[in-house]
């Protein structure tokens, strides 16, 4: 029996602004032209973040190293929010959605010190991200 690729996207039905919209079809384009050009090519069950995340989770929208999350200093912007986060200074719903779903995709999602996720749900604020 043949594997058929799923790809899971954020639900339509949550309200979104114009500059989510678009970064939810830069971050999803690629992936989603992947899957219909390449029909017999199997999904790798043995996913790294290589293929998990092939644009730099800051929401920038670029490509970064493979063996890495973030594109070169980009990492230290996303520990600067999550302080901001975490100190009542910025709101959760602002942090971008490419990091919102890698960290509950992977719940230990650290950066520097911070683990992504229970940042997110300290502060109360999860509803703006719900997909």
């Amino acid at each position: 029996m043949p594997t058929v690729p799923i790809l899971a996207l954020p639900s339509p039905l949550a309200p979104r602004s114009i500059p989510e919209v678009r970064q939810l079809a830069r971050h999803y384009a690629s992936r989603i032209a992947n899957m219909l050009t390449n029909e017999d090519e199997q999904p790798n069950p043995q996913a790294t973040k290589e293929t998990l995340y092939p644009q730099c989770l800051c929401g920038c929208g670029e490509d970064k190293n493979p063996k890495s999350r973030f594109k070169q200093g980009h990492d230290m912007k996303v520990n600067a929010w999550l302080n901001n986060v975490k100190a009542g200074t910025m709101d959760a719903a602002s942090l971008p959605l490419p990091l919102v779903e890698a960290a509950r995709n992977n719940p230990t999602l650290k950066v520097h010190d911070h683990v992504v996720l229970e940042v997110i749900q300290r502060s109360g604020n999860v509803a703006s991200h719900a997909g």
